[in-house]
């Protein structure tokens, strides 16, 4: 990856109990992201946030916070992909 500014994104589904859909947090290296709620019984993109990251090679974690199981109802996470955007590149050169 190149240095700079990045829209992190999650692609998935999940199934709801009681109004609730799955919710996920996204680690890059230490960086804790946003909580999000993948709100869709359905394969959707969802925007977790942006995080700058320098170049080179990372560790992504998603956790599934929110897992329940309640009177035969069942909340489950369908994790597809994660996906990077970079927002804009790092023109200045450091001398």
């Amino acid at each position: 990856m190149k240095k700079g500014d990045y829209n992190v994104f999650v692609r998935g589904s999940s199934t709801e109990v009681d109004g609730v859909y799955s919710k996920v947090i996204v680690t890059i290296d230490t960086i804790k992201m946003d909580e999000i709620e993948i709100a869709s019984s359905v394969p959707d993109v969802f925007l977790v946030g942006t995080c700058f990251l320098d170049q080179g090679t990372h560790v992504v974690t998603l956790s599934y916070t929110n897992d329940l199981y309640k009177k035969g109802q069942d909340r489950n996470l369908f994790f597809q992909a994660i996906g990077f955007e970079l927002k804009n590149d790092i023109l200045k050169e450091t001398r």
